[in-house]
């Protein structure tokens, strides 16, 4: 499958497969429960919002953008987008997910749109070469350091190496993760915040977050990240200087 990029350019699309197949590189013997089990949901849950991000990526036109977008089409003109089948595919696995980790129905419904938002969050950075693998990076980072490195590194090691191999190219905008990789980037990192985080963090995540595609939803994200002395240095790092659009 090719897709032109952001110049135009017709490059392959979905070559985020990796990110699900990665998770196969997890010997489960080195895991012991609840470990086991969380790796388990994982897999099972990033195989399927990879598919669901694969058939936007296939059978998904330019009639909507945003999530408001897709649901206006849905409520106006009562057609069902790939947008808004991708989006019951997360609805339904954050689901799965968030019954399996909360112990109240507040709890329930923070994992539940914590994932949800997550999932589209890196979706949302994948319109230049980079910017999504290297904002999932850093938000890894991130739940690494503020979680005191709780999390077993046999859960997200395979999926930062293959993060890692995909990002040449993609810096090189020569291929792109798709809504298959960025989506389930995604839902990875909503899922080790939900296995890992302290409370705090979780409420924390979910409002930044929901200020991101609020913001999103009336303006550009790359014009804020090009106005933005260390963002642009951030997001331009590795990256070819080729011009890009105005």
């Amino acid at each position: 499958m090719y897709k032109p990029n952001f110049q135009g350019k017709p490059i392959p699309v979905g070559v985020g497969w990796l990110i699900p197949m990665s998770q196969f590189f997890i010997w489960p013997g080195t895991l012991t429960s609840p470990y086991l089990r969380m790796w388990m949901v994982q897999t099972l849950v990033v195989w399927g919002m990879a598919y669901a991000g694969w058939r936007d990526d296939r059978l998904g036109g330019l009639e909507a953008k945003g999530l408001r977008g897709h649901f206006l089409l849905w409520w106006k003109e009562g057609r069902i987008s790939t947008g808004i089948v991708k989006v019951m595919a997360a609805c339904v696995l954050g689901t799965g997910v968030s019954i399996l980790y909360s112990s109240s129905a507040l709890e329930f419904f923070l994992h539940l749109f914590q994932l949800l938002l997550l999932t589209n969050l890196v979706n949302l950075l994948d319109l230049r070469p980079g910017r999504a693998i290297k904002g999932f990076l850093l938000m890894f980072l991130l739940l690494l350091l503020l979680t005191g490195l709780q999390l077993p590194v046999a859960l997200w090691l395979p999926t930062i190496v293959a993060a890692l191999f995909l990002l040449r190219d993609d810096l090189r905008a020569s291929s792109m993760l798709g809504d298959t990789g960025s989506n389930s980037l995604g839902l990875l990192l909503g899922c080790w915040i939900v296995f890992a985080s302290p409370t705090v963090l979780k409420w924390s995540v979910l409002c930044l977050s929901a200020f991101i595609h609020l913001y999103a939803e009336k303006h550009s994200l790359s014009i804020l990240i090009k106005n933005t002395p260390f963002l642009n240095w951030l997001d331009m790092w590795g990256r070819s200087h080729e011009k890009e659009p105005g």
